[in-house]
């Protein structure tokens, strides 16, 4: 009866560890994209549903910009012309553009 239990023990630790493997491996995978996220959120940018993206404003001509995840590229909007055009700055590009908006704005 003893060996019982011992083996039945020993499975319930394998599937556990399996189980935290499992978590910790999903945890991990998320890390690029909480990383890119803290860099918008530092940088003043809030996360916009219409287009779908990190939205912000263009500190030189005040334009809305967009850095559109699925696309991985900037997009621009002005007030009178709500129509996205893709725009060619990078994503370094796009956050510096935002900080140096929430810089200006005093955020």
């Amino acid at each position: 009866m003893g060996t019982i239990w011992f083996g039945l023990k020993i499975g319930i630790g394998i599937a556990v560890g399996l189980l935290l493997v499992y978590y910790a491996w999903r945890e991990l995978r998320t890390l690029p994209e909480t990383r890119r996220s803290l860099r918008f959120h530092k940088a003043g940018f809030d996360w916009a549903e219409g287009p779908q993206g990190w939205l912000s404003r263009d500190p030189n001509n005040d334009d809305w910009i967009l850095w559109d995840e699925q696309n991985k590229q900037m997009f621009r909007s002005t007030d009178r012309d709500p129509n996205w055009r893709p725009s060619g700055e990078t994503l370094d590009q796009c956050i510096a553009l935002g900080q140096k908006y929430r810089e200006m704005m005093g955020l």
